[in-house]
């Protein structure tokens, strides 16, 4: 096992009950950065995430020896800023808009009433709105409507990101505490929901003066 936990080629588990985001984004950031999610506690099995109430699968692998048991943020340590859940991730839906003809104005990308920005980060939504007020006045996360037509139009957006875009639209609250929001996938505009402390990427917006 190696001296510095990376997910990098690493096997893990979950088990219990988590908090701090839920099973399918778990095992998708797992995959994301080239690890292994196992069904089953094995000689094979390098980390066993617990979450609250742990049962017989913690058991098991305090008796192995050989499983490294972490904590949900532990893991999340280990998650690097740059890597997000793959697109196979389990999906929802969102209210979706039709899309007005963008336009260019003097350099500028322009969809319906707002302007999209021609620089993006990768943040959590935790901290967004201090990183905003980087990009100058006026700057906001696009609402998921928005978002997907930035989705529609996305051959017209410079340096795009081929992964998960935050949105401003809360999808309401985990089991733990903690807000999700809706996100669209720039690789294939599927819509899902995400916890509020996952890096993802964010590409902020302007509304256009009246």
């Amino acid at each position: 096992m190696p001296t510095k936990a990376t997910i990098q080629d690493q096997t893990f588990l979950f088990t219990g009950t988590l908090t701090e985001f839920t099973r399918d984004e778990a095992e998708a950031l797992v995959e994301a950065n080239g690890g292994k999610v196992l069904s089953g506690v094995t000689a094979k099995l390098n980390f066993l995430v617990v979450g609250e109430d742990a049962g017989s699968k913690l058991d098991k692998a305090q008796k192995l020896g050989t499983v490294k048991i972490l904590t949900e943020k532990e893991f999340l340590k280990m998650v690097p800023k740059t890597k997000k859940a793959p697109a196979s991730a389990a999906t929802a839906t969102a209210p979706k808009a039709k899309s007005p003809k963008p336009m260019i104005a003097s350099g500028a990308l322009i969809i319906g009433d707002f302007e999209v920005n021609e620089k993006e980060i990768t943040i959590s939504m935790e901290n967004a709105a201090k990183e905003l007020k980087k990009f100058g006045k006026d700057w906001i996360v696009p609402r998921i409507d928005q978002l997907q037509l930035m989705y529609d139009n996305r051959k017209l957006i410079k340096g795009y990101t081929k992964d998960f875009y935050w949105s401003s639209s809360s999808a309401g609250s985990g089991m733990g505490g903690g807000e999700k929001f809706w996100v669209v996938n720039f690789k294939n505009g599927s819509q899902k929901e995400f916890f509020e402390r996952v890096d993802l990427v964010l590409r902020p917006i302007k509304m256009l003066k009246k």
